[in-house]
């Protein structure tokens, strides 16, 4: 078996790999190394590193980012990060920091029907392990160091501290930007909870003026610029209507 990643990495581009855990979904990046966008609950923890092996992208880990700091992408952060301390570092938005070093969920603010119904069940979702953050983010920051082409860049909306994976070939890593309505499905919504609406609509605006033409998210998808021109037409329409 080879030891070394950029032996056996394709190396032209980066590569985006889903694993489908119990709370959403994980994505991993490989290039010449590996990134791991997300973790899912803390249950999934087990499931996501013997994915993580399975797929043989554990050895080549460099870098974990959570897109935020909520439970369903953070519960599996102190377990991967437990596999190599020295070589595979934790990073977030400054904004979010706080909640995931706590191990709390950052504020949550209902924007649909469903995200009121939502509203009474989040606090019983199960707490995510504290874990210190090794690289704290705020503007924009390249993953070159990591061994992958792209850019980590700040898409507030959802709450606080968002940020999404730019990836050169116009796909991007989005968390919980997007979203459907049940968490399955192949029709991106407004998420249920959206710190800001007007702040989701210029990071939803700013994605699609990167060219990006796939949205991979962490509940549903994989979703078109099409479906998303559509879905940020239909907020606008609403939010005229509904001033």
């Amino acid at each position: 078996m080879a030891t070394s990643g950029a032996s056996s990495r394709d190396i032209t581009k980066p590569r985006v790999t889903r694993i489908e855990l119990r709370g959403g979904s994980a994505y991993v990046v490989g290039q010449r190394r590996a990134i791991l966008v997300d973790s899912g609950l803390v249950r999934d923890s087990e499931r996501l590193v013997r994915r993580l092996i399975e797929l043989d992208f554990l050895r080549d880990l460099t870098l974990v980012l959570a897109t935020h700091g909520h439970a369903d992408h953070t519960g599996g952060l102190a377990a991967v990060k437990q596999e190599d301390p020295g070589r595979i570092k934790i990073a977030t938005h400054a904004a979010a920091t706080p909640f995931v070093e706590a191990g709390r969920n950052a504020p949550c603010r209902p924007a649909t029907f469903l995200g009121h119904l939502a509203c009474p069940f989040i606090s019983m979702l199960p707490s995510s392990p504290g874990v210190e953050v090794d690289i704290v983010l705020d503007g924009e920051a390249s993953l070159l160091p990591y061994g992958v082409e792209g850019w980590v860049v700040p898409t507030p909306g959802h709450t606080l501290g968002c940020t999404s994976v730019v990836l050169p070939g116009g796909e991007a890593i989005v968390g919980d930007l997007l979203m459907t309505a049940f968490g399955r499905g192949p029709v991106p919504r407004l998420p249920l909870f959206t710190q800001d609406v007007s702040l989701w609509r210029q990071s939803v605006a700013g994605l699609l003026d990167r060219d990006i033409h796939t949205f991979h998210a962490g509940h549903g998808g994989p979703f078109s610029a099409q479906q998303v021109r559509q879905l940020l037409k239909h907020v606008e329409r609403r939010r005229t209507a509904n001033p």
